[in-house]
């Protein structure tokens, strides 16, 4: 992502995450516990690597269960 940026900076960047191991949210993927995952992610590709992702989809050809993210 940080080459692809180089290379053009008006890239956006999005992640889609295809999987998770079952200790996040004791097995249940559509959890605050996943969310929380994919959020720290997030923060931490902008802190180490100085990345803003753009956008960020669900679990591939998945339906998605509606549910609040708490910090």
């Amino acid at each position: 992502m940080a080459e692809a940026r180089k290379r053009n900076p008006a890239n956006f960047l999005d992640i889609l995450q295809w999987g998770a191991p079952g200790w996040i949210g004791n097995g249940e993927f559509f959890s605050k516990d996943n969310a929380n995952s994919i959020a720290r992610f997030i923060e931490k590709n902008k802190e180490y690597f100085g990345l803003d992702i753009n956008y960020c989809g669900v679990w591939h050809k998945a339906e998605f269960d509606n549910f609040i993210i708490e910090k």
